[in-house]
């Protein structure tokens, strides 16, 4: 459930998949995506990497995520977040955190990354 007014809506599709060793026998997997963010600001296209860190049996786990969101103006700003994961169904994680950006913005974000469509969409919302 959302916690508060809709900053925008995020739809990304991931480019491509990295694999690195973790602890516990699990692994850190950093997911290059690009997409768009539909918000206040109108339609930007974005680009970033999701890297999680879930447990050894990927039912749960944390995530970071660091990328740029360009404007049909021209004008880019950073955003960076993390949060948590949490196995949702057969190849689905859902995702609650935080996105901050470089134009002193930020909110909390809800998402559901799924492995067969290889997407991520969600909302991002104001803090209440």
């Amino acid at each position: 459930m959302p916690m508060g007014n809709v900053l925008g809506e995020f739809q990304f599709k991931s480019t491509s998949f990295t694999y690195s060793p973790g602890s516990d026998g699990a692994e850190i997997v950093a997911m290059n995506m690009e997409g768009s963010l539909d918000g206040p600001d109108g339609k930007l296209t974005a680009l970033g990497t999701l890297t999680a860190s879930p447990n050894a049996d990927a039912t749960r786990g944390t995530y970071t995520w660091l990328g740029r969101d360009f404007a049909a103006d021209g004008s880019t700003r950073v955003s960076t977040g993390g949060g948590f994961l949490k196995a949702s169904g057969t190849g689905t994680w859902a995702l609650r955190g935080y996105v901050s950006w470089s134009d002193g913005s930020a909110g909390a974000i809800e998402g559901e990354l799924n492995l067969e469509s290889r997407s991520l969409i969600g909302t991002a919302c104001e803090w209440t």
